[in-house]
């Protein structure tokens, strides 16, 4: 009876390591942003050179979510240009009145 209890907290604990993963990789761009400085966009946490550039005054949706790769951190952007990622959310302010 004890090993079906382990057995059964160890298959709790992995059905809740996966749900965080999922719920980690499922951030999707929301809400409406504006650009205030010029953005490099990337697309993908691995490019090294930008895939295009954000100028001000442009509307994206931003993640919530930091993804991590090395010592650089990213979040994922929507914009009418094309999806990508970007290093920094402080170019962007909220456009208010939208989700």
């Amino acid at each position: 009876m004890a090993e079906m209890a382990r057995r059964l907290v160890g298959i709790w604990f992995a059905v809740l390591a996966m749900i965080a993963v999922l719920a980690g990789c499922s951030d999707t761009p929301h809400g409406r942003w504006q650009v205030i400085a010029p953005i490099e966009v990337y697309a993908s946490i691995d490019d090294f050179a930008p895939t295009f550039y954000l100028q001000p005054g442009e509307i994206c949706a931003l993640g919530d979510e930091w993804s991590y790769q090395k010592a650089f951190r990213f979040k994922r952007v929507s914009c009418e240009r094309g999806v990508g990622w970007v290093m920094t959310d402080s170019e962007f302010e909220r456009v208010w009145g939208s989700s």
